[in-house]
């Protein structure tokens, strides 16, 4: 925990100046949630998911989504998205992630893996709550397509909503 205290002056709307002081006391790591998520963009051949850790992204930053695109490439690349997803209602949800075959593909969800079918298709139950959310793909050379739906308990089968997506920052 830290204890700030602080001298203030402060003037109300009538012109008065106050003065006294703010005692604030926060974690050692205040931090906050924002709209999107956390990515990074590794623009060459990915060997394995766990050889992702390992490598220096190329960039990285905030997406407000995670963004569904279709191009051709000419190189291999890899993006890693972290953050929480909001999860509104307990039940069971199912992730669709639409890859071309030769890319690959690691969810975890609560901090575990959820295991995936042939068909990129992830089913896996969540508490009502933020909940700590990883996703990783990497792209082979080619035409690479990436959709990702999800649909759960009171929601039928959509591309991820950016409005249920959140990224932690530190102060």
């Amino acid at each position: 925990m830290v204890t700030v205290i602080l001298d203030i002056e402060a003037m109300d709307p009538a012109g008065k100046i106050a003065v006294g002081k703010v005692c604030i006391t926060t974690s050692d790591q205040a931090t906050q949630l924002i709209k999107g998520l956390k990515f990074r963009f590794y623009d060459h051949k990915i060997e394995s998911m766990a050889a992702l850790e390992d490598l220096y992204p190329a960039f990285e930053g905030i997406s407000e989504c995670l963004r569904p695109y279709h191009q051709k490439t000419k190189q291999d690349f890899g993006i890693a998205y972290e953050g929480f997803i909001s999860i509104q209602q307990e039940g069971k949800y199912t992730f669709h992630i639409l890859l071309p075959e030769t890319s690959d593909i690691q969810l975890s969800l609560n901090d575990q893996k959820v295991s995936g079918n042939d068909e990129r298709k992830f089913e896996v139950n969540l508490k009502k709550g933020m909940v700590p959310f990883d996703l990783k793909v990497t792209f082979s050379e080619g035409n690479d397509m990436f959709l990702p739906q999800m649909e759960g308990p009171g929601t039928s089968k959509n591309i991820v909503n950016a409005n249920i997506l959140f990224a932690r920052i530190n102060n």
